[in-house]
């Protein structure tokens, strides 16, 4: 898999953006209120995903499809678009095509691509899992906590795929998912 890969190198002021991964409603006395847990990624990730729904929605995804293209659809500039799908192409979730017929194209099908994968190819692992040096500064308490919520959260994220959210997101509802991810 590709938790081996080697963690991609980010600037420390690329853009992040947070995303809600797990609501959950409670009572407390006559109040009901609803936690909001939320992720923080790399715009570099909202931008794979947006280009891979864009790739997974076309009518003949195997058909490349020129990477100008994709940033045009999907608002990412193209020269960051090109450094995220290179790491792409790297993990096996797309292949290039030179000539002719040239651009990107996926590698497997939508519905094999999760959400897990594509953070791992964009981010590495580091940006799903906790450093064990915070843990071990928190506690062991921390450590077990924090372990359960990590793995709730992988858990989340391997269940999502590229499939699901383009055959969620139809015309309208296409351009909000995108919208949601930019």
């Amino acid at each position: 898999g590709l938790e081996g890969s080697p963690p991609r190198e980010h600037s420390r002021h690329e853009p992040r953006v947070a995303f809600p991964v797990i609501h959950r409603s409670f009572t407390l006395g006559n109040l009901t209120a609803r936690e909001r847990f939320q992720v923080e990624l790399a715009k570099s990730c909202h931008y794979a995903v947006r280009g891979l729904v864009f790739l997974a929605g076309r009518t003949k995804p195997e058909e490349p499809v020129l990477l100008r293209d994709i940033a045009q659809q999907t608002g990412a500039p193209e020269a960051f678009l090109s450094k995220i799908f290179q790491n792409l192409r790297s993990a096996g979730i797309v292949r290039s095509h030179r000539g002719v017929q040239r651009g990107y194209a996926l590698a497997r099908d939508p519905g094999e691509i999760s959400l897990y994968d594509v953070i791992l190819a964009t981010e590495g692992p580091a940006s799903v899992h906790t450093g064990e040096h915070l843990k071990e500064e928190m506690g062991p308490q921390f450590a077990k906590v924090w372990s359960e919520v990590e793995e709730l959260i992988a858990q989340r994220l391997r269940s999502v795929t590229i499939k699901d959210l383009a055959s969620a997101s139809t015309g309208a509802d296409r351009a909000r998912t995108l919208e949601v991810w930019g």
